[in-house]
């Protein structure tokens, strides 16, 4: 009997590069996840972020976007971590959710994260090494990396926005140009 669980199709992806030092606290590390149509997950399964070193997460402000209807987070500061608890079987569904860790004030280094799924490897694109400061001032980080807003018919977007962002036509606001001076038709001048 095999231990090991099929991690095909589990992508994570992370926002930083390795070595990146977040400072003053004021870093935010997302973490990227895909569950995509190859992948098969079983209601049940964890996936598990590990963080090296637990003083170097701001433990007060871990935020999930997207992913609730398949499943929960829950953390453990004292072992470094995260947990997404799958709800639901999962099979052909293409899913995609955001783990935000802001990093703690605090003068850490090669600080490192890893994933598994049931305790499965899973690798990590993108940074697994960082550094944290104290002081504001940091060389590193990008923090959201432009994933704040989150517009779309995907997973996590809103449905029903499609490609318009909320902008409204003239004829949606009320709004009523002025007069201008109407030229004579060609029927007027004709007759």
């Amino acid at each position: 009997m095999s231990s090991s669980t099929d991690t095909t199709g589990v992508v994570v992806t992370s926002s930083f590069n390795n070595g990146d030092t977040f400072s003053g606290g004021g870093g935010v590390i997302a973490l990227n996840t895909s569950i995509e149509k190859s992948a098969t997950i079983s209601n049940g399964t964890k996936l598990t972020f590990t963080i090296s070193n637990p003083k170097s997460i701001n433990w007060d402000n871990i935020q999930l976007n997207g992913g609730t209807n398949y499943g929960s987070l829950a953390y453990d500061k004292t072992s470094g971590t995260i947990t997404y608890t799958f709800s639901t079987d999962i099979s052909n569904a293409g899913i995609n959710f955001i783990i935000n860790l802001h990093t703690a004030a605090v003068d850490t280094s090669k600080n490192i994260i890893t994933a598994s799924l049931n305790n499965t490897s899973v690798a990590i694109t993108g940074g697994t090494s960082y550094n944290t400061k104290a002081n504001a001032g940091g060389s590193g980080g990008s923090g959201y990396d432009n994933q704040r807003l989150i517009i779309g018919n995907g997973s996590y977007g809103y449905i029903g926005i499609n490609d318009n962002y909320g902008l409204k036509s003239i004829f949606e606001t009320g709004f009523k140009r002025h007069s201008e001076p109407r030229l004579p038709s060609t029927a007027q001048i004709n007759h």
